[in-house]
């Protein structure tokens, strides 16, 4: 009998969690949708609120034009039909989530241009080749927008964006429906995974208790603690595993590299038609500066695609790496010194050496 009236506690307090959570989720989606920076699209998926001022991921300014793209706090006016326009487009990097956009890369090639260049920034976070392709097929179409030349940051994560985020249906990029996870191997893995994710999504008391659990059960000392803490998410995050996994890039990770490849060559095509001038970009997250891997396996595939397919070609690893081996230590303060604290983005710090770089490139 005690252990009954136990049992229905217990799950009297697995329903309150779950109505809590559920009540606080909701409160916070109302809350924060007023102040919320991103919009839905029907031809390129999403984009950044039309004549937006306000504040983006981390607390950073955000001021957007009528065409949804980011911009500086005062900058002219653009005119989307001359062909001098000079075209960015990437996803958060390349927004530059994280940063206040006069500080970022963009915003700093911006200024310094103004007078001789019009830099158009069609970034958004989370965006991928797919998006690329769409978005700049949709303004060419709709707007009659030309430019001269279109710079695309080919990010770490758009492989894996386009194989696991997003599709493309009747000319439409939507959200990727019925796929399954790849790391689940067999059907014991795929109970587990459910079970994490009802967890995760729908309790707030079971769910830190059974951290709170498996932390003791799997107690690291302090100073791998504080290392997994502020390292262990940038480095391992699912997005660049195919870059150091070689069993699952070669079961699972390539496809993202195909799809990513199709799209580009849609937009070579589309700016061949439009005569204008395609560059590929490519940079680092903090997970290969801990490897020390020097991006070679990221950069390799695109520089090979970009011979084939005749269009320029820029690697800013360089920037990030030097020659020789450094101690995992060195590679740590890299890290700090030119990545956001917990997050695989640029800082100030990189968004400005990676400006000059560029403005070598563009001038």
């Amino acid at each position: 009998m005690k252990s009954f009236k136990i049992i229905l506690i217990l799950i009297f307090i697995f329903i309150l969690d779950i109505i809590f959570t559920k009540s606080y989720q909701f409160y916070k989606s109302i809350k924060f949708s007023k102040g919320n920076y991103m919009a839905l699209n029907n031809t390129y998926h999403h984009e950044l609120k039309k004549n937006y001022k306000g504040k983006g991921r981390q607390e950073e300014i955000i001021f957007t034009n009528k065409y949804g793209f980011i911009q500086l706090e005062k900058q002219s006016k653009i005119n989307l039909k001359d062909k001098n326009n000079i075209i960015l487009i990437g996803d958060s990097f390349t927004q530059g989530a994280g940063v206040d956009y006069r500080n970022t890369f963009a915003g700093i090639l911006t200024n310094r241009l103004k007078d001789k260049k019009n830099l158009i920034n069609m970034s958004a976070i989370s965006y991928s080749p797919s998006i690329y392709f769409y978005k700049t097929k949709f303004f060419i179409e709709n707007y009659n927008m030309k430019f001269s030349d279109m710079y695309v940051f080919i990010d770490i994560s758009d492989p894996y964006d386009e194989l696991y985020r997003y599709e493309v249906k009747n000319e439409r990029v939507i959200n990727r429906k019925n796929l399954n996870n790849p790391f689940i191997n067999n059907f014991y893995d795929k109970i587990i995974h459910y079970i994490k994710k009802f967890v995760s999504n729908n309790t707030t008391i079971l769910y830190f208790t059974l951290r709170s659990i498996k932390d003791v059960l799997n107690k690291k000392n302090i100073d791998e603690q504080l290392f997994y803490e502020k390292y262990g998410f940038i480095i391992n995050h699912q997005a660049n595993i195919w870059t150091f996994n070689k069993k699952y890039f070669e079961k699972e990770g390539y496809k993202g590299i195909e799809l990513s490849k199709k799209y580009l060559k849609l937009l070579k095509e589309l700016l061949d038609k439009n005569n204008a001038n395609l560059t590929i970009v490519v940079y680092p997250w903090p997970g290969q500066i801990f490897r020390d891997d020097k991006n070679k396996k990221q950069s390799s595939i695109w520089q090979k695609w970009a011979i084939k397919n005749e269009v320029k070609f820029i690697d800013i690893s360089k920037l990030f790496f030097r020659e020789g081996n450094r101690s995992e230590l060195d590679r740590l303060k890299i890290i700090d010194k030119y990545y956001l604290e917990k997050d695989m983005h640029f800082n100030q710090n990189a968004h400005k050496i990676v400006a000059v770089e560029l403005l070598k490139h563009i001038n």
